[in-house]
């Protein structure tokens, strides 16, 4: 099993999402299959990152997350829904404080990840093998010694990429996806994932 972290945030919302899948080469096939869709257009996309296309080619996340949803049967001409990858999304409402800060509070940002790791418990199978992916964003190496003794306790290993790993990209589109649903920007496009959507939840914070 492998796993796929990325975040997204705005001045609202904080969300960190996995794409999680037992096929560890799904990337490249819907990166693959997303550049033959959109043709010449798909070639000149060196990587495809949400935040960048919604801007200027959002029908190149239409047809990313419609790849990353659907496996194509040519023999039968059909597509069926994949049961290689499920994402999972959880979010956190940012307070007035820290929506002026490019980066939450390390124990904040700890919080977060917390809430998805124990979300993924059920993922992660400590006989066969998990490997967790993180994107390596601003921040990523302050807590990435408590991600790797979190991974340790799940029997997982946990370790820091690029973005450019098609994996990657796979959480990346759901992440920023699931924040615009929760602003309630392009709605429709989160239907699109939907189906494969196994969580989307709420962070809150205990009252002390």
């Amino acid at each position: 099993m492998v796993v796929f972290l990325d975040e997204s945030q705005d001045n609202r919302y904080f969300v960190l999402g996995a794409a999680v899948t037992s096929n560890a080469h799904l990337g490249h096939v819907v990166v693959t299959q997303t550049r033959k869709v959109l043709g010449s257009p798909g070639r000149l996309i060196p990587e495809f990152h949400e935040s960048a296309l919604n801007q200027v080619n959002p029908g190149a996340i239409d047809a990313f997350l419609n790849n990353m949803v659907y496996e194509y049967l040519r023999k039968r001409s059909r597509r069926v829904l994949r049961k290689d990858i499920s994402i999972y999304l959880v979010y956190y409402r940012k307070t007035r404080a820290e929506r002026a800060s490019r980066s939450l509070p390390f124990a904040r940002l700890l919080t977060v990840y917390t809430a998805l790791f124990e979300a993924l418990l059920e993922e992660i199978n400590p006989a066969a093998g998990t490997t967790i992916y993180c994107d390596s964003f601003q921040g990523i190496a302050r807590i990435m010694p408590e991600l790797q003794k979190m991974g340790t306790q799940y029997g997982a290993s946990v370790s820091r990429t690029m973005s450019s790993l098609p994996g990657i990209q796979l959480a990346d589109m759901a992440t920023g996806t699931g924040r615009r649903f929760l602003n309630q920007e392009v709605v429709d496009r989160y239907a699109a994932l939907e189906p494969i959507v196994r969580l989307l939840k709420e962070v809150v914070l205990s009252a002390k």
